[in-house]
């Protein structure tokens, strides 16, 4: 399978594809998230949810070479969700490269991208509730 110039890294227990794209189930946790791939080359949407303050979940993607900048936003309703980012790391709210902590959603670029493994963390500041984060890389 193909997926352009990005492509999806998914390290967990227990992932099953279908058509319209993954959708991974945790064991130990009974909510699905689940991952739209390539709606457009370059671009990824991941779904979720947070139960509360301090919740998070970790997304991964992996950055091909050449990669001029990664546009993130994230919708989330009412609730305050923050968005961490590492490069060849899984950040926290306290180590990270990059992160948008705008009251409600975040929607930002960062330039200085380099190819790799980059990990996205959606971090519950405040609320609860679903959320879209939506990934898209120029090349």
């Amino acid at each position: 399978m193909s997926l352009g110039r990005t492509e999806v890294v998914v390290i967990l227990i227990g992932l099953t594809v279908f058509a319209a794209g993954i959708i991974i189930l945790l064991p130990s946790d009974p909510v699905a998230y689940s991952i739209v791939n390539n709606p457009e080359p370059g671009s990824f949407i991941f779904t979720g949810s947070l139960n509360g303050a301090d919740d998070y979940n970790i997304h991964s993607i992996r950055v091909l070479e050449d990669p001029v900048s990664m546009h993130v936003v994230l919708r989330c309703g009412t609730s305050d969700f923050d968005v961490y980012v590492g490069f060849g790391y899984t950040p926290t709210a306290y180590e990270y490269e990059i992160r948008g902590f705008a009251a409600g959603g975040e929607d930002f670029t960062y330039d200085s991208l380099e190819e790799g493994i980059w990990h996205i963390m959606v971090h519950s500041y405040s609320g609860a509730g679903q959320y879209e984060l939506r990934i898209d890389i120029e090349y």
